[in-house]
């Protein structure tokens, strides 16, 4: 996915999704380190739509401890989809977009949440790894 691509789906997408769910309430919308993230042009693009943007700069590099998909959905698409074992890649693909149709709202919006605890136990290990 190139940055024109991400733009046209967080301006199509995301943004009508943020505006609906969250109608006004204060929103920080973050991304990770992905080219199409970080490119000059999504930083620009995001930073003229979100109010609150937190860009490429306000991350540590590679910062698992901080990204719902790094230290919650992986673990969960992981459980789900490894029940049994696969034998090849495409089984494994097959069961991951399986497992990842399985995710609730509820299970999203839960991981979401714990982000704030994840900044402050971040803060209080001055920027290291923490166990959460």
């Amino acid at each position: 996915m190139d940055s024109g691509v991400y733009m046209r789906m967080l301006d199509e997408e995301v943004v009508p999704w943020i505006e609906k769910e969250y109608s006004g309430a204060p929103v920080i919308f973050q991304q990770d380190g992905a080219p199409a993230h970080t490119s000059k042009l999504t930083q620009s693009f995001c930073d003229a739509v979100f109010p609150q943007f937190w860009d490429k700069n306000m991350w540590p590099p590679s910062s698992p401890d901080l990204n719902v998909m790094d230290f919650s959905i992986w673990s969960i698409l992981e459980r789900r989809a490894c029940q049994k074992n696969l034998r090849c890649v495409d089984a494994l693909k097959v069961a991951l977009r399986s497992a990842w149709e399985t995710i609730s709202e509820e299970e999203v919006r839960a991981a979401c949440g714990s982000t704030v605890k994840r900044l402050m136990a971040m803060v209080k290990a001055k920027g290291g790894h923490f166990e959460n």
